[in-house]
């Protein structure tokens, strides 16, 4: 599967709004065969952040349970769960 983040309604799936996201802000990618989830800036001015730690532009980096996702200077956290565990 495949998801976007941003402030573009007609483009992103998870609409994050505010203004220091861009219009397509990230992306997560999971694979249904490793099970494994990846978050990618896309090349964004305010970055995107795992647990605090920006993350480079166009560097897939994985998501591990429970990682907190934050976009720009949004102080909204979206937390990576799997809740086939929960």
């Amino acid at each position: 599967g495949y998801m976007v983040f941003g402030r573009d309604p007609n483009v992103v799936n998870v609409f994050v709004g505010h203004r220091t996201v861009a219009r397509q802000h990230a992306h997560i990618c999971f694979d249904s065969h490793t099970r494994l989830a990846f978050v990618t800036d896309m090349e964004t001015e305010t970055g995107t952040y795992i647990n605090g730690q920006l993350i480079p532009p166009n560097v897939p980096r994985q998501l591990n349970i429970n990682d907190a996702l934050s976009f720009g200077r949004c102080y909204r956290r979206y937390i990576f769960r799997n809740d086939r565990e929960a």
